[in-house]
């Protein structure tokens, strides 16, 4: 298995750890990642699906209240559970179970599990790594198992000029942005409803409340952008610093498309609507790393992070954004 480093628990009976907790109490991170991380747990374990489980906690490392946590990162409170993660913030002596590889957390279980998931779900190890953006780490015995994933769909349109044009993608390639879409609208349980009902990829792309997702942020982001009152960037040194507000969990994906355009500025993008802040840039470690000694819940991985605001009583935007601007400043 690639990458991956079993701590206080036996990597030999892990199959057998994991059924002694069903109906499994699953937590699971609001991102396409996550939810192909539970949807291919719940292919191969029984877990409880009621109106409480399973669940995506508001704050990154809230999962207390379930037995087995994926792609959420250390938990900030005790925990007695199993922990299958990829995030790099867990400490070098967890006294918790913990799996952690260094390939998105879906690529982990696949790794675990691999001969014990149904063909008709091998495909969401692409969603995983695919919304991850490392789709070069989708293992082998993906492709040989499901070789349908790189036929091609896309969309007939004319040009400017009245010319015929066709754009197909690989199918897989096309999956992780109705996920995302529709947890960016709040509608995570309505992500996992139908990726475990999905027995393909077809079924996901082309299903219409994740069409209508897709077209409501990018909609989203074209006001954003356009707007007549378009957000102000803040740069101190090599950190910009973007407020926007926005009904819909958007910031990260702002964060992108500006780190894509000025890949030397660690952008941070602050959706004061939700209290959401996606980090993007170079400087992203460096930047949760130092609001985490300042007590933020803030985390990631070495490009991309973020962090979980507490109410304005317990954390003010604006102490927030003067400890921003205090880390941005140095060292350099």
């Amino acid at each position: 298995m690639r990458g991956i480093e079993f701590y206080n628990l036996d990597k030999d009976k892990i199959v057998d750890e994991i059924r002694s907790l069903e109906p499994i109490k699953l937590a699971f991170h609001s991102d396409a990642d996550g939810l192909a991380s539970a949807c291919l747990i719940a292919s191969v374990f029984k877990v409880r699906e009621d109106s409480d489980y399973p669940f995506s906690p508001e704050i990154f490392g809230d999962y207390m209240d379930s037995n087995l946590a994926v792609d959420l990162g250390s938990p900030i409170d005790h925990y007695d559970g199993i922990v299958i993660d990829h995030h790099p913030d867990h400490p070098d002596n967890p006294d918790y179970k913990l799996v952690l590889g260094n390939v998105p957390t879906g690529v982990v279980i696949f790794e675990l599990f691999k001969d014990l998931i149904p063909d008709d779900k091998i495909w969401l190890v692409c969603l995983s790594a695919c919304g991850d953006g490392q789709p070069e780490v989708i293992p082998e015995e993906v492709w040989i198992r499901s070789p349908y994933l790189w036929e091609m769909q896309g969309k007939i349109y004319r040009d400017q000029y009245r010319r015929v044009r066709t754009y197909p993608y690989p199918i897989f390639s096309k999956i992780s942005s109705p996920i995302n879409s529709m947890c960016r609208m709040g509608d995570v349980m309505g992500a996992y409803k139908l990726l475990r009902s999905a027995k393909s990829v077809r079924d996901v792309i082309n299903n219409p409340v994740a069409i209508r997702a897709v077209k409501k942020i990018d909609e989203e982001v074209k006001r954003i952008f356009s707007t007549s009152d378009p957000p102000i960037i803040e740069q101190v040194k090599h950190v910009a610093i973007v407020q926007i507000e926005s009904e819909y969990s958007i910031a990260g994906r702002i964060a992108t498309e500006l780190y894509n355009s000025e890949p030397y500025l660690t952008f941070v993008v602050i959706n004061t609507k939700h209290r959401e802040v996606s980090v993007r840039g170079i400087l992203t470690k460096y930047i949760t790393d130092r609001l985490s000694e300042k007590g933020y819940i803030a985390g990631g991985h070495a490009g991309y992070g973020g962090v979980s605001l507490l109410d304005e009583d317990h954390q003010p935007l604006e102490v927030f954004l003067n400890h921003l601007r205090e880390i941005a400043r140095t060292p350099f």
